[in-house]
């Protein structure tokens, strides 16, 4: 018996044509950071109008560090009024730990303390872990 180091080719690999590279993608969309998959295949559900009706918008808030859906979409701030209106509405009051709390009281009982006291232990354990290694 002999054996044969040579690989055997296997009849199932995948063959794969080259690809040439033309620069179409290059030439439809430039300098662009992202694209849609519709805009790359060519898909109808892409709209053009709505695309630069949403750059149009976007450019309007050049230099802006932040932006609310209700300043893209052009609606009018909520006053503080129609906040706790809102919030009433649906059943909330106080600020949120407030509200933690409360839930947390009705669920875990006496529990809560603990809780808080051993992850006020552990805060002040990588607290003093860390500053030792940063010392050193």
């Amino acid at each position: 018996m002999t054996s044969s180091t040579a690989p055997v080719e296997s009849s199932t690999s995948k063959k794969y044509k080259d690809v040439e590279y033309t620069g179409d993608v290059a030439k439809r969309f430039g300098t662009q950071k992202g694209i849609s998959s519709d805009q790359f295949y060519g898909i109808n559900s892409y709209d053009e109008d709505k695309a630069n009706e949403a750059r149009s918008k976007l450019q309007s808030f050049g230099g802006a560090t932040s932006i609310s859906s209700s300043d893209y979409y052009g609606e009018e701030p909520m006053t503080q009024q129609q906040f706790a209106a809102s919030r009433a509405r649906n059943g909330s009051s106080g600020d949120i730990e407030t509200q933690i709390y409360d839930i947390a009281g009705k669920y875990i009982g006496e529990d809560m303390n603990a809780i808080k006291g051993a992850l006020e232990q552990g805060a002040g354990k990588l607290g003093d872990y860390l500053r030792d290694y940063l010392r050193n």
